[in-house]
């Protein structure tokens, strides 16, 4: 995992390393040198072109980067051009270091028509822009404006690697034009959570956070943690030979109706592919006449239903049989019905007072739930609610505006205020604890763009639920587990064509591919 923060808070860390007793100048050698080599690896691992390289260079210690990344570029025999803006070179040890290296440098107000520029750009294969990094949420001034849309104007053939963040992702929307669009963000020492807000992640591409020493040796002093693919081999549970079905856990599911008997089917299979040993749905005739021949492998509890919905009074029934199951997994497909809502209501109030067992709440529960006043307080310790942003927008009573552009901070504010675990899914995904913790994943796949994959989810979900005891662990599992076996299929299929079943197909592969 890596720490994410907001810039204040990335500041104050700095701020606390160089108070220890390191040099700013040993930060940034450390900021710069990151810079190269990430640059270097990202594009050798795509086989792409890693020079010759124009870097930007702003003022600040964004700049100072920028000269040492160039410096370090250089000296790996790279072609290397520096472009200055807003910065004096006077006393300025890093571009007299520069100088030295015989490194071609030019000031912006002396290159009047950005005609050296222009010819740099042409010719090189990635453009470095380390303008201003965290320095400015103003609106840019116009000579600025023309260098980025200049640089605008040679992509896609010239690739562009932002140092922190590009120029202009914070002075607009995100949306408004103001930034250019990177092929790669390079974000050091934390992942800025501004960036999560009013659709700014798509303008920094694929991103990596890298290590300047802002944390002591195995320290992670941030609240919020990003997700990488490699954290599952520790997240993911062992699996022992010496075992049965018994011994990874029993999921009992509520999900699916006439209308979406197919939400019963994914969820389900999402159940069983986590490695559970067993899973029953609980649900209409109609429902498990369809589960009979699209999964076998699942056990039926039939609940007496009204057009393939449940009545309310299946929750009796299906609180009969909680006892037996490690797990349980409610709403997918279920229907927003004054039937269906009763069903939950009888159903969560029989839980909290008599049985504390692991359960997830997905979909047209979701629905259900928000039609209910002060909902929270019939929620049993450690449920975790799995809503897509319109879903969130309907439990929070706020615009789905509101929710896009603040989607981490009001995740991680509502898990606090609900007393509950939150799994926000948009293009990036949010999973948060009552306790303030907070595990995200930017990993965006149109792939998983289409109907069924949130069912799917839910089912990984609740079947880790069995093993993983800790619901943020579990959640954090469950979309990395998701977001994996979105890109393999979108990798296989294309992500036009990738449907949910698919998904599911691939997640073996996942598991396969990060042995306990």
């Amino acid at each position: 995992m890596y720490p994410i923060a907001n810039i204040a808070e990335t500041r104050t860390l700095e701020s606390r390393v160089v108070e220890s007793g390191v040099p700013v100048e040993a930060l940034m050698e450390r900021a710069g040198t990151e810079l190269a080599s990430t640059l270097h690896a990202w594009a050798r691992a795509r086989q792409v072109a890693t020079g010759p390289v124009v870097v930007l260079v702003g003022p600040g210690n964004n700049g100072g980067d920028g000269l040492i990344c160039a410096r370090r570029l250089h000296d790996a025999w790279e072609r290397v051009y520096v472009y200055l803006w807003n910065r004096s070179d006077q006393e300025d040890s890093l571009i007299a270091d520069l100088k030295h290296r015989q490194v071609q440098i030019v000031h912006a107000e002396q290159d009047e028509g950005m005609f050296v520029l222009t010819r740099w750009l042409r010719h090189s294969s990635w453009c470095v822009d380390a303008l201003l990094g965290t320095g400015a949420n103003r609106p840019l001034p116009a000579d600025l404006v023309a260098i980025l849309d200049e640089v605008r104007g040679h992509q896609p053939r010239l690739r562009l690697c932002s140092a922190d963040l590009p120029a202009g992702a914070l002075s607009g929307t995100g949306v408004d034009g103001t930034a250019v669009p990177a092929d790669l963000t390079i974000m050091l020492g934390t992942f800025k959570s501004e960036v999560c807000r009013d659709g700014r992640l798509p303008n920094l591409g694929s991103i990596e956070v890298v290590d300047i020493g802002l944390f002591p040796e195995g320290s992670r002093d941030t609240d919020a943690q990003g997700l990488r693919a490699a954290d599952l081999d520790w997240l993911l549970p062992r699996r022992s030979n010496y075992s049965h079905k018994g011994t990874f856990g029993r999921v009992l599911c509520a999900v699916g109706s006439g209308r979406f008997p197919g939400a019963a089917i994914l969820a389900a299979a999402g159940v069983l592919r986590s490695g559970a040993g067993l899973v029953t749905v609980a649900g209409s005739r109609l429902v498990l006449a369809g589960l009979a021949a699209g999964l076998p492998e699942a056990t039926h509890l039939p609940l007496p239903d009204q057009g393939g919905t449940v009545e309310s009074g299946a929750a009796a029934l299906f609180l009969k049989e909680v006892s037996r199951y490690e797990s349980l997994l409610v709403g997918c497909g279920i229907g927003h019905t004054d039937a269906s809502a009763a069903f939950l209501r009888e159903l969560l109030i029989g839980l909290r007072d008599t049985h504390p067992i692991p359960l997830v709440i997905d979909a047209d529960g979701l629905n259900c739930l928000a039609s209910e006043a002060d909902w929270p307080s019939l929620l049993p310790a450690g449920t975790v609610l799995t809503p897509h942003l319109a879903e969130m927008a309907r439990l929070c009573g706020l615009p789905l505006s509101e929710v896009a552009a603040n989607s981490l901070e009001l995740a991680a504010a509502k898990a606090q205020a609900w007393g509950c675990h939150v799994v926000l899914k948009s293009h990036a995904s949010f999973a948060a604890a009552p306790d303030g913790q907070v595990r995200v994943l930017v990993e965006p796949n149109s792939a998983l763009a289409t109907g069924g994959t949130g069912d799917v989810l839910a089912g990984l979900l609740a079947g880790l639920r069995t093993r993983v005891a800790d619901p943020l662990q579990a959640s954090a599992a469950a979309i990395l587990v998701l977001s994996e076996a979105g890109r393999l299929s979108g990798t296989r299929l294309g992500p036009d064509s990738t449907l949910a079943s698919d998904v599911l197909q691939d997640v073996p592969r996942v598991f396969t591919q990060h042995p306990r």
